[in-house]
């Protein structure tokens, strides 16, 4: 059973994430990590309404620490007036001493980097698999992956264009005639298989493999196993009893 850390992360910066992350990660212990909301649209209440939704999620995590990572001054602001109860630390730099003061971190840095698969063992463990260049995403798949004893890949980033081309084949699929569809489902098919290892794709021995992706369908790949695909890293489910809870998702 996985649990969860007393201690969740608002995150604005990657690269302090990681390494704070890294000292707070531990086997069996998830560490929650949502990513800061954007400044947009503020004039038409969008800004407001993702403090909302971010400020729903820390609330509903009940931590003991709420911790800010370089967030952008109005955005803090914002979110202290959505959790007045809640008294986050600001965090600019790694300060050691100012986050001993706080939380109790670990000796030993669990590191991102660490947790990568080349590939070669990525068939035998819980996989989280990530998509485009280093973010908060993939601090948010290290810290799954440390709970769950898995590893990480990283694979590619989707483009726009490969967004559209699947979304236009998704509703061909829907909609299509028949032989329409069996084009369709076809070539989604090999778009999900092009972007893997093909012994991930064949192998029976992973545990299960989780995805965090911008909006591929993996789940049309015949995995032997157990399989997770999240749009975004801010869909995780999140239920203290019953650790992380995963749906299938299809498009």
């Amino acid at each position: 059973m996985i649990n969860l850390s007393r201690v969740v992360i608002v995150a604005g910066d990657a690269e302090l994430t990681e390494k704070i992350c890294s000292r707070l990660r531990k086997p069996g212990f998830y560490l929650p990590v949502i990513e800061s909301p954007p400044v947009r649209l503020v004039k038409y209440g969008m800004f407001d309404a993702d403090c909302i939704r971010v400020s729903n999620c820390v609330r509903a995590l009940k931590p003991e620490t709420v911790l800010f990572l370089r967030l952008d001054p109005q955005v803090a602001a914002k979110l202290k007036e959505c959790f007045p109860a809640i008294q986050p630390v600001s965090i600019e730099t790694f300060d050691e001493a100012l986050l001993l003061k706080h939380i109790k971190l670990t000796r030993r840095a669990v590191v991102y980097r660490d947790l990568l698969s080349d590939g070669s063992d990525c068939c035998s463990s819980n996989l989280f698999i990530v998509e485009r260049e280093f973010d908060i995403s993939h601090v948010i798949a290290a810290n799954l992956a440390v709970a769950h004893d898995g590893r990480l890949l990283a694979i590619d980033e989707v483009t726009d264009e490969d967004l559209n081309f699947l979304k236009h084949k998704s509703r061909t699929w829907s909609n299509g005639s028949y032989d329409e569809k069996q084009q369709a489902r076809e070539a989604l098919t090999q778009f999900a298989r092009a972007r893997l290892p093909v012994q991930l794709v064949e192998s029976s021995n992973a545990k299960s493999i989780s995805f965090i992706t911008r909006g591929v369908s993996y789940g049309v790949l015949p995995f032997r196993c157990c399989f997770f695909i999240r749009q975004g890293c801010d869909l995780w489910k999140i239920d203290r009893h019953s650790s992380i809870s995963f749906t299938k998702e299809f498009h």
